[in-house]
Order: structure tokens, then C-alpha cells, then sequence
């Protein structure tokens, strides 16, 4: 049965097998310096996600956590990964949403305003539109699986960046992903292309193609009041050479050339950096900032946008050996949770024993 998407309930946790929060964003400083970041919050249950080695985590609900920070002035990278942690005894416990894992923070105050606490970021983001309801109903069926999924498409932001011991004022524009779905990890399926693209006359559009031998393509555009148009007929035209990772040998297109032709929409978009890959075990994705030009109606236009390519193979053995040191990760952290977990039982034990009348 298909269930409507309602503020602000479906802000919060799902009891689905995978759920993340993500954001991303252009952002620059009092000097002028341009910066882009990407920060999501997984939610998993670690029995039904068929991720390798997680069905033997001792834990109802697995959080991961994975970010990256790019100075585009300077083209260094700050990444931070965490590759398990659980979720403070407050989250999802108010009425708006508010989650912690480990130093990963998100809540959520009247007026579509949102707080975003991570290691790298300090960010205030209120949302100027809407939420966009992919397909308009938030509701896909992707052949292969199904799953909810809503955007935030323009969030004004204002804040901090923590790096290399500074802290750094900024303002800009951000994104926010939410989706949950019931169905594990798919190898050959969960391959896609996906952009959130962000123009300067306040249209945004989330546009992607996914699947293996079942594709979807699909892009859904919020307009100026907010209102929603959807179309299939999109059109994803790699060009360029691609740029290959020295880490893992994936070769990623990252320049496109994009038409809507329901939106009367052509749009072109070149990557900021190039090296923006992310690694997590057996699972490779490309996450960068993105220029767009180009014209709707007949009219120029420029933007930014995002990029994410997810399901590029990389070089014959070293999946292996990446799925290897997030194995070993994931055994030793999940050693200190446990650990943790039990002395603050042991703890509370304690304290109880002290106010009860116990008899040798």
C-alpha cells in the first residue's frame, strides 16, 4: 500500500532496511573562497541490507556516516568517514526530527529550519521552498524495488567550517535528500547517475538514471512557487574524457550534457574537482560540486549543481581488499560498542542496587 509522504512525521526514522539523510552544498567564505560538502547519515538494519560481513553485527540498527569537504580554491579534500556507530537515546524521540550518531547531528525547529553538526560543518539551513516530492508524490517504483524519497532543493545556509584547526564563516545554498526503502544492497542494480541541480532563476531539479538491465530515468523540477512537474523524457549525454581514480581505477564521466525537452530545458555541467570519490568497502560512488550553464525557455541560465555516479567497476582485485579494511573496521568497532554498551549496563546495574533492599 502506497502511503502519502506527511510533515513532519516522514522527516523522521523509518523501520525500513536502509534510510539516509543527505546533504550537499556550494558555500563561500568572507574572502571568497568557494567550498562544496556532502554529508549523509545511513541508517541500516544490519540483518536485511546485504552488506558483507554487517548480518553479523550484534545490532538491531547500524548508522554509518560518510562526508567530504572540498576547498575549490586551494582543491584539498577533507573527508571524514564513520563506518558504524549508534544513535543517541534521544533520537527520534522529540516531535521534529532529531538525530545524533557519534559528532553527526540533525534537528529540525519550526519554520522548515534545520541544524546540521558534523566534524566538519556548522551549518543553519532554512528551506525557501516546499518539499519536492519526487515523481510529485515521493512514491518511486524503480522495476526493482521501490522506495520513498523527498527533497529540500534550495536551503539558505549560514554557519561554519571546522578545518585544519579554523574556524571558517560562510553562507551558500544546500540541498537535502531524504529516502527509505525496504530492499538490501543490489550489486547489479544499484547503479546510477544522479544530479540536484540548483538555477539561478530559482528552478531546481533532481534528475537520475538507475538500474542495471531495469533502468528508470526520471527527473522531477520544483519551479519558483514551489509548484512540481515531473517527466521521463530525460536525456544524459556523457561527454569529455572520463577522470579515472588512482585508488580504485573506476572511470567516472563527469561532464554532461542534459535536456528536459517537457522543460524545455538544455543544461551543460562540468565538475569543480575531479577528485571526489568516495570508498566504503565493496561500494564506490563519485560525490562532487558541479558548474551549470545553459538555457530554459529559450532564456540563459546558470546554476550548480551535484553529481553523484554510484555502480562504476573498479579494477579486477581491489574490491576485495577495500571490502577487507572496512571488514576489519567495522569488527573493531563494533568490539568498542559492545564494550561500551555493556559498562553502561553495568553502570546502571550498580546504581540500582544501591537504592533496592537486597538480602545476602
Amino acid at each position: 500500500m502506497i502511503k502519502p509522504i506527511r510533515f513532519p512525521d516522514d522527516e523522521r526514522a523509518h523501520a525500513t532496511i536502509v534510510e539516509w539523510w543527505y546533504f550537499n552544498g556550494h558555500l563561500q567564505d568572507e574572502a571568497g573562497r568557494a567550498y562544496t560538502f556532502m554529508s549523509c547519515l545511513f541508517k541500516a538494519d544490519p540483518r536485511r541490507i546485504k552488506l558483507p560481513f554487517f548480518k553479523f553485527l550484534p545490532l538491531r540498527e547500524a548508522y554509518f556516516i560518510h562526508e567530504i569537504v572540498t576547498d575549490l580554491t586551494s582543491g584539498r579534500q577533507y573527508r571524514a568517514v564513520v563506518p558504524l556507530a549508534l544513535a543517541s537515546a534521544d533520537s527520534f524521540r522529540k516531535p521534529l526530527l532529531h538525530v545524533q550518531v557519534a559528532d553527526w547531528t540533525l534537528t529540525a525547529f519550526p519554520a522548515a529550519t534545520y541544524e546540521l553538526k558534523t566534524a566538519q560543518l556548522r551549518l543553519r539551513l532554512h528551506s525557501g521552498k516546499p518539499p519536492l516530492l519526487e515523481n510529485q508524490t515521493g512514491y518511486l517504483d524503480l522495476g526493482v524495488k521501490t522506495t520513498y524519497y523527498y527533497s529540500l532543493c534550495r536551503l539558505e545556509a549560514e554557519g561554519i567550517l571546522l578545518l585544519d584547526g579554523r574556524r571558517v564563516p560562510v553562507t551558500g545554498l544546500g540541498w537535502m535528500d531524504h529516502q527509505w526503502a525496504d530492499c538490501g544492497w543490489q550489486p547489479n542494480d544499484d547503479i546510477w547517475t544522479w544530479f540536484s541541480l540548483q538555477l539561478d532563476n530559482h528552478l531546481d531539479i533532481v534528475a537520475f538514471r538507475y538500474g542495471g538491465k531495469v533502468q528508470t530515468t526520471l527527473a522531477t523540477a520544483s519551479l519558483r512557487n514551489g509548484m512540481l512537474k515531473t517527466t521521463r523524457q530525460v536525456q544524459m549525454e556523457a561527454t569529455g574524457t572520463p577522470w579515472r581514480s588512482a585508488q580504485t581505477g573506476a572511470a567516472y564521466p563527469l561532464e554532461w550534457r542534459l535536456n528536459f525537452p517537457e522543460f524545455e530545458t538544455t543544461l551543460t555541467v562540468t565538475p569543480l574537482a575531479q577528485e571526489q570519490e568516495m570508498v566504503f568497502g565493496p561500494l564506490n560512488y563519485w560525490e562532487g560540486g558541479l558548474n551549470v550553464i545553459g538555457t530554459v525557455r529559450g532564456e540563459s541560465v546558470s546554476g550548480v549543481g551535484f553529481l553523484e555516479l554510484a555502480g562504476i567497476p573498479v579494477a579486477v582485485g581491489r574490491r576485495q581488499l577495500f571490502e577487507q579494511a572496512l571488514q576489519e573496521e567495522v569488527a573493531q568497532r563494533a568490539a568498542q560498542l559492545k564494550h561500551r554498551v555493556t559498562g553502561v549496563a553495568q553502570s546502571q546495574l550498580r546504581t540500582v542496587r544501591r537504592f533496592l533492599p537486597w538480602k545476602k
